[in-house]
């Protein structure tokens, strides 16, 4: 009898992170871990709902370094709220199962089976003829492409592989446990469940799709643009089908806004309000780019625009890409014998003779150089 399983698949949820690379405040980055965990309780919610029979977590659960006994407890809270469903972990290269590892040393329920080896072993469930096969990190680093070892000698099961590692790394340059896609099409198992990739992406092999990262539930950075959620799938001996499901509370969302260099402030703050629905503006995480010409006398100040408008959305950054609308004949005119007329000189007679890319390099050049010349700040674009 060819015996059916239902996983969902999840991973790379990175509850309690700092969020130091955002920039965040103290208290968003703090709402945002809370956000986190309300996102871990609705992926419980919906393997309850949907009734999987196991579920298959492939690393960076959690962060090690920022790991604390409250968030076990919370863990194993969800975990007890399921004993019916199998939960499967493997560790990942940012919640490694290093000696003082809570992986190690915390009382998990009796439905988890955390791998802690970084050889592969495996696990039986006779009730679906499944053979679970995983291993962990239990380091910082790894350069071995692992799944190389994997020996599956079960024909007769139906084989699932758990995997935290980097299937776009080259060998002997990734340091997250490189996985080429050529191993993956070779392995014998029926599905391979990957972790560590941040965005949804499937690997398919023989008419079927072999691998698929799930990706990470909720976006942690603008990074991670798309839909963000969970792979509901079934596995048999013969077939699989995956079903992703968008679960994430909030998108990281960038836009990019044209100035004019005659364009008040409050112009420009009234396009980036209007450009997006207010419950979007409510809702998600918004990076500005404001791109055209600004007047070179007064610039663009991102950091007001900012405080306009941070009451009409849940976060926003402004990053001002514009150039200052120099009057460049003016300048050659009135400064003919000065360096700034000079520079401006040459570097246009370049630009007129640029072609694509270069050009806009160029251009770039000569704003960077006319803001220091002139006695300005100079910010990067």
């Amino acid at each position: 009898m060819n015996k059916e399983v239902k996983f969902l698949q999840t991973g790379d949820i990175h509850l309690e992170t700092s969020f130091k690379d955002m920039g965040f405040s103290l208290e968003m980055a703090r709402r945002r871990r809370n956000e986190l965990k309300e996102v871990f309780s609705r992926i419980i919610k919906v393997a309850k709902e949907e009734r999987v029979d196991i579920i298959l977590i492939t690393g960076d659960l959690f962060e090690h370094q920022n790991s604390t006994k409250s968030l076990m407890r919370f863990l194993q809270k969800k975990f007890c709220r399921i004993p019916q469903i199998k939960i499967f972990i493997t560790p990942g290269n940012q919640d490694p199962a290093l000696p003082d590892s809570f992986y190690r040393s915390f009382p998990w329920p009796q439905n988890v089976h955390i791998f802690l080896k970084e050889t592969w072993e495996y696990v039986d469930l006779p009730r679906f003829n499944l053979r679970v096969h995983g291993l962990g990190w239990n380091q910082w680093e790894i350069k071995r492409p692992l799944l190389r070892e994997l020996k599956i000698d079960s024909n007769d099961k139906t084989n699932l592989v758990m995997l935290h590692g980097d299937s776009f790394g080259q060998l002997g340059e990734s340091i997250c446990l490189p996985v080429s896609e050529s191993d993956l099409r070779s392995t014998k198992a029926e599905y391979v469940a990957l972790g560590h990739r941040h965005q949804t992406h499937r690997i398919p092999g023989k008419g079927k799709i072999i691998a698929h990262y799930a990706g990470s539930p909720e976006p942690l950075n603008f990074g991670e643009p798309g839909e963000h959620g969970v792979i509901l799938g079934t596995l048999n001996k013969t077939d699989v089908h995956l079903k992703f499901k968008p679960i994430a509370k909030r998108k990281f969302i960038q836009n990019n806004i044209r100035v004019k260099s005659n364009h008040t402030l409050e112009e420009i703050c009234n396009n980036i309000k209007n450009s997006v629905d207010k419950e979007e503006r409510k809702n998600n995480i918004y990076s500005f780019k404001l791109i055209g010409e600004s007047d070179e006398s007064i610039g663009v100040n991102s950091e007001l625009i900012k405080e306009k408008l941070i009451n009409d959305f849940f976060y926003l950054e402004i990053n001002d890409c514009t150039i200052p609308d120099y009057d460049l004949e003016s300048l050659i005119r009135e400064n003919l014998h000065t360096a700034v007329g000079i520079f401006t000189l040459k570097m246009k007679d370049e630009i007129d003779r640029a072609k694509g890319n270069n050009q806009e390099i160029l251009k770039n050049s000569l704003y960077y150089g006319l803001d220091s010349l002139l006695g300005k700040e100079v910010n990067v674009r």
